[in-house]
């Protein structure tokens, strides 16, 4: 390799690098520090991992001279027999054989000699693996479920309020067209020792324009951190968390504030 190949790859390298460091940057500077992290850590660990590796585990190893003097001296001796027959052979056909052509071929013993140790145990971690599930399905938490409920239920109704000039229908089986899915599947038991609940409407009567304040949908209660509690969505699309014995009362404010022929 010439001087000039050398610099070159040299100056490749550094510009990978620095083009590395830029893009790092960039993402930091664009998702911010605490989302950028993960993906700066990730580089970290990819780049520079193998030198933490290696000062934890150097430490372990075992570096008893009855071990690794005899099978330097095998190295050796294998590496001098095999260079006079490989030599030999070259000879034979009048090419050159250097002695560095044979260190660098009888180099790949130490490494096959590694790998047989390491193969079984990638076949044996792959056997593990194989038994993993890839994809695992679990219920969702019963505040998701809860959440879900009402906010498909609030799609519903505001396109059925954009099909009919902005006004609410008048309760949930009318949303059982083509405006929405069917009301069954409003429906959902938010734990194992509650039924089935569908959030509660109080959009009859009311419009897009109404006072944005006033509650339009009630989430089923679910199991909170202050008892059971509820999700409250507003005609304004303010979302609340209220506790189960503010339910009544959301539920008079609206009845109180509906025109009286929705009544």
């Amino acid at each position: 390799m010439t001087d000039a190949s050398r610099q070159r790859g040299f100056f490749g390298s550094l510009f990978l690098w620095g083009l590395l460091v830029f893009l790092l940057c960039v993402i930091s500077i664009f998702l911010g520090f605490h989302m950028a992290q993960p993906v700066i850590e990730l580089e970290f660990h990819l780049f520079a991992g193998w030198f933490f590796f290696l000062r934890r585990n150097l430490q372990v190893l075992s570096m008893d001279s009855d071990v690794w003097i005899p099978g330097v001296v095998a190295l050796v001796i294998a590496v001098s027999v095999a260079h006079v027959f490989l030599r030999g052979w070259a000879g034979r056909r009048g090419k050159p054989w250097p002695f560095g052509n044979s260190v660098a071929l009888m180099l790949l013993l130490p490494l096959l000699f590694a790998i047989s140790f390491l193969f079984p145990g990638v076949l044996l971690q792959a056997k593990q693996l194989g038994k993993e599930p890839w994809v695992k399905h679990g219920n969702a938490s019963p505040s998701a479920v809860a959440h879900f409920l009402i906010h498909s239920m609030d799609e519903a109704v505001r396109k059925f309020a954009k099909e009919q000039g902005g006004a609410f229908p008048p309760g949930p089986p009318d949303l059982s067209g083509d405006a929405a899915p069917p009301l069954h599947e409003f429906f959902a038991a938010i734990g194992p020792e509650v039924p089935a609940e569908a959030p509660i409407y109080l959009g009859a009567g009311f419009a897009e324009t109404s006072d944005p304040s006033l509650p339009l949908l009630i989430s089923p209660a679910f199991p909170g951190e202050k008892g059971h509690q509820r999700y409250l969505l507003t005609i304004g699309r303010d979302q609340l968390l209220i506790g189960e014995e503010e339910t009544d009362a959301w539920i008079q404010r609206s009845l109180d504030a509906r025109p009286v022929e929705a009544r």
